[in-house]
């Protein structure tokens, strides 16, 4: 049995179009039981993670926001967040650029207008990622500002650009929760099936990718599974 699971959400654990069973919150409880811990590793915001996985959210350390905020029992395990004054520069540089910001904050994500920069998010609020809706502009030059503030895209589609701290990502908040629980590598194992799930799978050689992940991901995969949710519900 291992004493660490990690999984990606999107793609790996639920595949599009799919939902999670009963059975295998069952499962994620009874390993909980024994002594193993479950975490869930992904780019959406904490509190979408915890309504998705309601049934087990209190057995359940959540990595959110790419690796910037770890969450167990509603209580902080890491964090890395956007410096408040980077993160107002460059979302008044976005939307002078025709983009629509988001801050990803703990609990919420929040559309950011020009009249919101004095709100306390700006000035005492976590933000740990953030969310610019591209809304058919160029984003070259906000990508090239956000290097300038030492900030890392981690995440680009037709829609959407994300922008995190430089030395936030999957990886970096595993570790951090190897340490805190003394798991060992050998005593975990890694789900993921894209780029942003390379870091956490390098730690261990106990990492399996779906036969539909990305290039990257297959690389760096000691196995491969047809469902990621079927492997976890035949862990012994």
């Amino acid at each position: 049995m291992f004493r660490l699971i990690v999984t990606d959400y999107d793609g790996t654990l639920v595949p599009k179009g799919k939902t999670l069973s009963s059975k295998f919150f069952t499962k994620v409880n009874m390993l909980s039981s024994r002594g193993s811990i479950f975490a869930v590793a992904s780019g959406r915001p904490y509190n979408q993670l915890k309504k998705l996985l309601s049934p087990i959210s209190a057995q359940t350390v959540f990595i959110a926001n790419d690796g910037a905020q770890m969450m167990y029992k509603n209580c902080v395990l890491y964090k890395k967040t956007v410096c408040n004054l980077k993160a107002k520069e460059l979302c008044a540089f976005a939307l002078d650029n025709g983009l629509t910001p988001i801050a990803a904050l703990r609990e919420e994500n929040k559309a950011i207008k020009q009249e919101h920069f004095q709100l306390p998010m700006f000035l005492s609020s976590d933000i740990f990622k953030l969310i610019f809706l591209k809304n058919g502009k160029d984003v070259i030059s906000v990508k090239k500002k956000a290097v300038e503030l030492g900030l890392r895209v981690c995440f680009e589609d037709d829609e959407f650009l994300e922008v995190c701290h430089k030395d936030a990502n999957k990886g970096e908040a595993v570790k951090k929760l190897m340490e805190k629980f003394q798991i060992t590598e050998n005593q975990m194992v890694v789900f993921g099936d894209g780029a942003n799930d390379v870091p956490m799978m390098l730690l261990t050689k106990n990492c399996i990718c779906p036969k539909t992940a990305g290039e990257s991901a297959k690389l760096v995969a000691t196995g491969k599974t047809e469902d990621v949710e079927e492997y976890i519900l035949n862990i012994k």
